[in-house]
């Protein structure tokens, strides 16, 4: 029924702020805790009836980062997809993690600091945070399978490096020109970058957008900015996905499914 999946996401969300905020005597015990609350959240959420239909367009959604990850920020833009008929894959969060995680590393090498205790320090965090990660996800692998996000930056910087090299700017911008490619092999039948109104992440990557859509066999790309008016999204996202109907009938690399 409508609406079974949001309150599945509330109760969710509720129990595991509560696993959150309860100390453990220890972090694997406050660990073992997070795993057996998120394996009960993912259990809800395969109760709930649900319909997968293969053919369905299979949009990115990419931009800055706390407009994609916040609904009322972006104007509820995945729900405006899904009304829309389509499947949204949004971009992860965690990317952004480990990319300042290099940029960290990255600066301390540019100031001779590559032997020193912030770069040991620093090293170790990453580590660790891998860790926390592979065991966090550890109970969705098979509910993620087709929608890997990278291991890592460095398969994002490498993608856009032709087209934003990231050793001459930083921030979101050089992911969203390496996304792209990693969208392209997974299938995507277009992307969406959203972004706050005169934001420059968007503008620059507006920039970029035409050419890393002819080199990757036309895959449709459109730039939403939002400004916080509640404007209809629908008639421009009819219209983009029309051409996303078009780039899936002959796209170069297939979706794979759960």
């Amino acid at each position: 029924m409508t609406g079974d999946a949001d309150h599945a996401y509330a109760v969710s969300r509720q129990e595991l702020c509560a696993a959150l905020e309860t100390p453990e005597a220890s972090p694997p015990a406050q660990m073992h805790r997070l795993v057996d609350t998120l394996t009960r959240i993912r259990d809800r959420f395969h109760a709930v009836p649900a319909r997968y239909e293969k053919g369905r367009l299979f949009i990115g959604v990419q931009g800055e980062i706390f407009c994609r990850m916040e609904e009322f920020s972006n104007g509820r833009l995945i729900r405006h997809l899904e009304a829309c008929g389509a499947k949204a894959w949004l971009a992860d969060l965690l990317e952004w993690v480990w990319y300042s995680n290099t940029c960290e590393e990255q600066r301390l090498r540019h100031t001779s600091r590559l032997c020193s205790r912030a770069m040991l320090k620093a090293t170790l965090r990453d580590h660790a945070q891998r860790l926390d990660q592979q065991t966090l996800q550890a109970p969705f692998a098979k509910d993620f399978e087709g929608c890997e996000e990278p291991k890592g930056p460095a398969t994002l910087l490498k993608a856009g490096y032709a087209y934003l090299p990231h050793t001459g700017t930083e921030g979101e911008i050089v992911l969203s020109a390496g996304k792209v490619d990693h969208y392209f092999q997974h299938g995507v039948d277009g992307i969406i970058d959203v972004s706050p109104f005169s934001c420059l992440n968007g503008i620059v990557s507006e920039a970029l957008y035409p050419r890393l859509s002819q080199d990757h066999a036309g895959l449709p790309i459109r730039n939403v900015y939002v400004d916080g008016t509640g404007r209809d999204l629908t008639s421009e996202l009819e219209i983009f996905l029309e051409l996303a109907w078009t780039y899936q009938r002959g796209k170069p690399h297939p979706r794979r499914y759960p």
